[in-house]
């Protein structure tokens, strides 16, 4: 386990250059959001996320996080990434798209 800091700062500062260019929130899209770390940190910068995970007990923590801090626009919806890429996702729908060690996981699953 390590420290998610680092990585936050970096893609907060990428989140806030993008959202000044553009004048408004970013919509957000989470791939493999574990336990929503990265998606309620930039809904308390103004984000609007929409975050998937594979895992019912991390949709849990996710949602009881977020429960507890109704002000931030983001949800959490259980399922697999290419389901809900293909079925739920349209293009130009996001601004921003994270998926932070969860490919190798899809590759492994699927091959390269």
């Amino acid at each position: 386990s390590r420290s998610c800091l680092d990585r936050l700062e970096k893609i907060s500062s990428v989140y806030n250059y993008i959202s000044e260019e553009k004048g408004r929130p970013l919509k957000v899209l989470d791939l493999g959001c574990a336990q929503g770390f990265f998606s309620l940190n930039l809904a308390e910068l103004g984000a609007i996320v929409t975050a998937i995970d594979y895992s019912q007990p991390n949709i849990d923590v996710c949602n009881k996080l977020a429960s507890e801090n109704n002000n931030l626009k983001v949800e959490f919806f259980l399922g697999s990434i290419e389901t809900v890429i293909n079925e739920r996702v349209m293009e130009g729908e996001f601004d921003l798209v994270l998926g932070l060690s969860v490919f190798h996981h899809l590759v492994y699953e699927h091959g390269a």
